[in-house]
């Protein structure tokens, strides 16, 4: 099988995302106990610490809608590139991803600006 799935392309990506995950939990941590040795109450850590999971920066549409548009992109990428001729490459795919998830991106930018423009 010498595609995208395979274990020798999928293998690095999954170690790279593990360790990206290792060094988040590392410095969230150490954010964390620097906090507590300043002597910050818990109200203000929480809220340094919280996530943007709820909204995203103008907050008028939630942050998971941004991501799934761009999964569902690629996901019709990496779709489109199986049901197409065989003479598209690996290169060819990858392509397909990146314009897609790129174009998911734009389209979820379009609808942060129509709801800033719709809020003042």
């Amino acid at each position: 099988m010498n595609g995208i799935l395979d274990p020798e392309v999928i293998g690095p990506i999954g170690f790279f995302l593990i360790v990206a995950f290792i060094v988040k939990w590392a410095l969230e941590h150490r954010i964390k106990s620097k906090l507590i040795e300043k002597g910050v109450d818990t109200d203000t850590a929480k809220m340094l610490l919280q996530t943007r999971a709820s909204t995203s920066g103008s907050g008028s549409y939630p942050s998971s809608l941004k991501w799934g548009l761009v999964l569902i992109a690629i996901g019709a990428a990496f779709l489109i590139s199986e049901f197409s001729p065989r003479y598209w490459s690996d290169y060819g795919t990858m392509a397909l991803v990146f314009i897609f998830a790129g174009v998911a991106l734009i389209v979820y930018y379009i609808f942060e600006l129509f709801a800033a423009k719709k809020q003042q």
